[in-house]
């Protein structure tokens, strides 16, 4: 369903860019409201219609009283101040969902202008945080999981983890708490390459990567034309970590709109609370690693060190998008899959449960690694491990005797259709 609908606005959004970029207009002023207008009609098609939520431009005003720079568009509910005589916002931070900065053409210059403006957005959020809300963290809890392996029972047991994921926890809880940040370019750099040694030219000229742009003042999504840099914070987008490395960006030259509604929807659904239709498309966006992070240590200082993936325009084209699929699971993994599924954490000490997977032929201790490693199951504590997933969880086998297991009933349908396609006579 995503994907019907991103290609749709899509097409009309190159539609309608084309008939912007033919207008005789010359004053600037002038044509930077056309192209935000364009921005926000595309937003407010993209979102539910029976959604409290509308689409403004004005500004965000944090919990003292002080305002953002003027942002192109911000994504709100409830109840905001019209500017007198002009059709601008004021708009409380703790009722914006997102807010985005819209540029026609999109290179270094601009860059800087709009990471100015979303840090500004970003410090009035933590600002609001530490002001004493509360806070509901179970989506940050499932997406660290996915990324550790670790599900701690609590923020108290997040802090008593090392600071090398522990500061990859709070990130993303920041994030998770944050409005939506988005980069929006019309034109500018022209390929997924381009886009990429721009936004790793600006980095670099700030001082160093490291140097106050760590991954939480990192927007959540950079587009140019129809290449995109996307920052994994779980929010849905997330990879295990490797070898102690965070795969902060990556980046994707498809069509952007895709990812964008997939993290619209998913900032609206832990907003209301309400499961929006995710994607039924088996063929998932193809995304190339562009820079990991890893927390960084030199005495009494704590900052971030980042990798950079400096792969060809060739070793990206050659790439193809990977196909979902359920894990892939052998019946004593499906058995203590269901088996946490149904009583709960389990215990890896427990004597029964240990007797049980020897009688199979498999060592326990091997076993429940590769789970974990698998991010099939996650750590509570140092002896406990629990599902990852919530909801239903899903297991079986094929006609060729091959075992899985997921949670994820929307793409099983038709995986599962598409597999037993494959082995018709024909």
């Amino acid at each position: 369903m995503i994907t019907n609908i991103a290609d749709l606005l899509r097409d009309l959004m190159v539609k309608e860019t084309e008939n912007l970029d033919a207008q005789t207009i010359s004053h600037g002023p002038t044509i930077g409201d056309m192209y935000e207008g364009l921005a926000r009609d595309l937003l407010d098609r993209a979102i539910p219609a029976d959604l409290d939520v509308r689409v403004v431009d004005g500004f965000v005003e944090g919990v003292d009283g002080k305002l953002s720079p003027q942002m192109d568009a911000i994504i709100v509910t409830g109840v905001g101040k019209p500017l007198p005589y002009t059709d601008h916002f004021v708009w409380p931070i703790h009722d914006v969902i997102a807010v985005f900065e819209v540029k026609k053409t999109l290179y270094g210059e601009d860059l800087a202008d709009a990471f100015v403006k979303m840090r500004a957005v970003k410090r009035m959020s933590e600002a609001y945080v530490e002001s004493g809300i509360k806070v509901t963290p179970r989506p940050t809890f499932q997406a660290f999981a996915k990324m550790t392996g670790h599900y701690p029972k609590s923020i108290v047991g997040v802090d008593a983890l090392p600071d090398e994921i522990n500061y990859i926890f709070h990130t993303m809880l920041a994030d998770q708490l944050s409005p939506l940040r988005v980069i929006l370019g019309y034109h500018g750099y022209a390929d997924e390459l381009g886009l990429r040694k721009g936004l790793l030219s600006y980095l670099q000229d700030q001082g160093g990567l490291a140097a106050g742009f760590g991954p939480a003042s990192m927007p959540n999504l950079i587009i140019a034309r129809s290449n995109a840099i996307l920052k994994m914070d779980g929010h849905p987008y997330t990879a295990p970590m490797h070898d102690g490395w965070w795969h902060v960006l990556v980046s994707n030259p498809e069509n952007p709109l895709r990812i964008l509604i997939e993290l619209l929807w998913n900032k609206l659904g832990e907003r209301f609370g309400d499961v929006f239709p995710s994607d039924d498309n088996l063929e998932l966006e193809r995304l190339a690693p562009f820079l990991d992070a890893q927390l960084s240590k030199e005495g009494d200082r704590v900052g971030w060190a980042y990798n950079y993936h400096p792969l060809s325009k060739e070793e990206m084209q050659n790439s193809s998008p990977p196909s979902w699929s359920p894990e892939s699971a052998s019946s004593v993994q499906i058995m203590v899959q269901l088996h946490i599924a149904r009583r709960g954490p389990l215990d890896v000490r427990d004597s029964a449960f240990r007797k049980q997977v020897m009688s199979e032929g498999v060592d326990p201790d091997i076993l429940i690694a590769d789970m974990v490693e698998r991010r099939m199951i996650a750590w509570i504590d140092d002896h406990t491990v629990r599902t990852i997933e919530s909801g239903t969880l899903f297991a079986g086998f094929m006609p060729s005797g091959d075992g899985f297991v997921t949670a994820d009933a929307n793409l099983l349908s038709p995986w599962m259709n598409r597999e037993l396609d494959k082995r018709k006579p024909k």
